[in-house]
């Protein structure tokens, strides 16, 4: 009978928190790897004329932030993980505001 079809279709509280969670979890993933994307289409030599032109403009990073770079200017030999390149994504966009041209490779 249809309400006994229909109750069956429903799903708990702890089911829908439950796929909530793996969504999220599942976003978090895509988003690291079009970070890793994006930030691995530039080169090494990219990432140092970023790492030059904020220490010229004086624009502070964290030290969190140094190490991204760090990795980033030993591309292909260092891969930065995906939080580090969300972080360098932040910092980018941080030099762009400051004049960085981000086309010059």
């Amino acid at each position: 009978d249809l309400p006994n079809t229909f109750s069956r279709m429903l799903i708990t509280a702890q089911e829908r928190k439950s796929e909530e969670q793996s969504a999220k979890k599942e976003q978090k993933t895509v988003n690291g790897i079009n970070a890793q994307t994006e930030v691995l289409n530039h080169s090494s030599f990219f990432w140092r004329d970023l790492f030059d032109f904020l220490n010229s403009k004086k624009i502070p990073f964290d030290s969190n932030e140094e190490k991204a770079l760090y990795m980033a200017c030993q591309i292909p030999s260092k891969l930065p993980n995906s939080f580090q390149c969300g972080l360098l994504l932040d910092i980018l966009n941080r030099a762009k505001e400051e004049g960085f041209n981000a086309d010059r490779e």
